[in-house]
């Protein structure tokens, strides 16, 4: 789900973003007012991911799909608990579809709480199906004396094509946790510190504008593989805090050059040896979208890059 709250909305009462959150940041929105129980919806505007009233699309429901959703709630209702519930004010349904449940998985706090956040978590599987939902209704609820906070939303949809046993489902119900606020776009892969970069080399394609993403792994190997080419990359997916490696491997005809992006500050120049392969490691700073050099760049002839 979409865990930057700039998307989230309510159905009544009143909506506050920017609300800190418990990992120490101010990513979580709280739901408040109204009077009568209200929905805060989370996630919304997200392709696939309908949640409320004229919301683009629910998608659709099919036999043996499993659903599985999770949050960060607090409630600052006076004595604890949530609006309809003592202990969770998760929804996790498809709005107006007609179907079964083979079984459902609850997690919910255990007790009404003392103003402390706690993750609750919803999870089922589809039995039969009739109809299909107009919309998907995952928030969290509230009211006039139940004011309620959330964070990290977690929305799954998994087929029944992909193969997951119904213990498996359980499995990773127990596990299941939040991501990295805004940090982290749905279909990405993420931990409750941020997006997970594979520690792989990703190999890009030969380009005169090659693009270097970060989202594919730590570290980034192009070969300019035409003589005398002037080479000029982009760069994305830099994460604060994040390393990263670059090779260049210098073709054996006629030497490239390697123009370094505006976003990467104290590259070296790539080796004009032939065939040669020229390597720096950076580091992304505080601010998400500038990356230093750790050490000078080096090159080196030899072995198969």
């Amino acid at each position: 789900a979409t865990t930057n709250t700039s998307s989230w909305r309510v159905s009544g009462g009143k909506l506050t973003t920017g609300v800190t959150d418990p990992d120490g940041g101010t990513n979580a929105a709280q739901g408040s007012g109204g009077s009568s129980q209200q929905n805060l919806y989370m996630g919304c505007n997200q392709s696939g991911l309908g949640c409320g009233p004229g919301s683009p699309g629910a998608g659709t429901i099919s036999v043996g799909d499993i659903f599985i959703c999770g949050a960060w709630v607090r409630s600052l209702a006076t004595g604890g608990g949530y609006s309809g519930s003592p202990t969770s004010p998760l929804v996790c349904s498809p709005h107006a579809a007609v179907y079964t449940a083979r079984w459902m998985l609850t997690h919910q706090a255990v007790n009404s709480g003392d103003g402390e956040w706690e993750w609750v978590s919803i999870a089922f599987r589809v039995a039969s199906v009739t109809s299909q939902p107009d919309f998907w209704s995952f928030a969290v609820t509230f009211d006039s004396k139940h004011t309620v906070q959330a964070y990290n939303p977690v929305f799954l949809h998994i087929p029944d094509s992909a193969g997951w046993s119904d213990g498996e489902a359980a499995n990773y119900l127990q596990t299941l946790n939040g991501y990295n606020g805004p940090n982290c776009s749905p279909g990405q892969m993420c931990d409750a510190i941020g997006p997970l970069v594979h520690q792989a080399v990703n190999v890009i394609p030969y380009s005169t504008t090659p693009a270097i993403n970060l989202k594919l792994a730590a570290v980034q190997q192009f070969a300019c593989t035409s003589a005398n080419a002037k080479i000029t990359p982009t760069i994305s997916g830099l994460m604060k805090g994040l390393e990263f490696t670059v090779i260049f491997v210098q073709n054996g005809m006629s030497a490239c050059t390697w123009a370094w992006p505006s976003a990467v500050h104290g590259g070296s120049t790539v080796s004009s040896t032939l065939s040669s392969i020229s390597t720096q490691r950076f580091v992304v700073s505080n601010n998400g979208t500038d990356a230093y050099a750790i050490a000078a760049g080096s090159s080196v002839t030899g072995g198969t890059p």
